[in-house]
């Protein structure tokens, strides 16, 4: 609890949603991209649902905090990083190196647990 798959579909979901709007603002393509979105994403989280695997709670708090946080990241890209991040090479060098050793260092974690035994 909460599902972290439907968290992970609904924070992509949602920020591909405020990117496209962003992006095309609202007419008829961004309105019919919205909503193929939301079908699909609704799609996925409810075979969570239908496959046993979650309950519709802990599909509902997944949905509800993937939304809220992929909202608050939105927001915090647009007003806090988006200018620096566009005008600096540094800002732009060090966002790219935070990125690249995040990856990097959940690729080690993941490599080094792969073969450990479940305790």
């Amino acid at each position: 609890m909460p599902s972290s798959h439907a968290q992970s579909i609904s924070f992509i979901s949602v920020f591909t949603i405020l990117s496209v709007m962003e992006w095309l603002g609202t007419n008829e393509l961004s309105l019919f991209l919205t909503g193929l979105i939301l079908a699909l994403a609704s799609y996925f989280t409810w075979l969570r649902v239908s496959q046993k695997l979650h309950t519709t709670s802990q599909v509902v708090v997944g949905a509800i905090f993937g939304s809220v946080y992929s909202t608050l990241w939105y927001i915090t890209w647009n007003s806090l990083v988006q200018i620096p991040f566009t005008s600096s090479f540094s800002v732009q060098a060090a966002v790219f190196a935070v990125a690249a050793a995040s990856a990097l260092g959940f690729s080690v974690y993941v490599l080094l647990n792969w073969f450990r035994d479940d305790r």
